[in-house]
């Protein structure tokens, strides 16, 4: 497969998508590495914070509904053990969620009618808020600006798409 990467990213994100459907998986992942994003998937919680453990990962794609561990469990333990790294909410329950627990995300995308903005928000998450130094694009030397200026309203995540289930 032909990957096509953005000329208005100089550095190669490494993006983590959590989500308890293969074929879910299948698809972001398709579509992520076809715009030039490395790409680790993770069936369930457990799994993608054992890659997170043994990774640098720029953005993590997360569903809400999973087996033994849900979405918002696995944020709260990505924020403790990887702070800078973006948490994207992408899942079908977004109008069931409290707002104190979506605060913990940096943006939310519903399932579905969503998928083809996904790429254009990451680049836009790449660039606003992950800056190689010195002109450098080496992952060790990422500078992660704060979660609070991802957001454009102070304590709302941007919403992308709806909230179909």
């Amino acid at each position: 497969m032909r990957t096509r990467t953005s000329s208005r990213l100089h550095y190669r994100p490494t993006l983590l998508c959590i989500d308890d459907s293969e074929a879910e998986l299948e698809i972001r992942k398709t579509v992520l590495q076809f715009h030039g994003y490395r790409v680790l998937t993770a069936e369930n919680g457990r799994e993608g914070l054992e890659l997170i453990a043994e990774n640098k990962i720029d953005v993590v794609l997360l569903d809400y509904q999973m087996p033994k561990m849900n979405g918002v469990t696995v944020a709260r333990k990505i924020r403790r053990i990887s702070p800078g790294t973006h948490i994207i909410l992408y899942s079908g329950f977004l109008a069931h969620l409290p707002e104190q627990q979506l605060r913990l995300f940096d943006a939310l995308v519903g399932k579905g009618e969503s998928l083809a903005l996904l790429p254009s928000m990451l680049e836009r998450i790449v660039k606003t808020r992950i800056e190689p130094s010195n002109g450098r694009s080496d992952h060790d030397h990422l500078h992660h600006k704060p979660v609070a200026s991802v957001r454009e309203r102070p304590n709302k995540p941007r919403v992308a798409g709806g909230s179909r289930s």
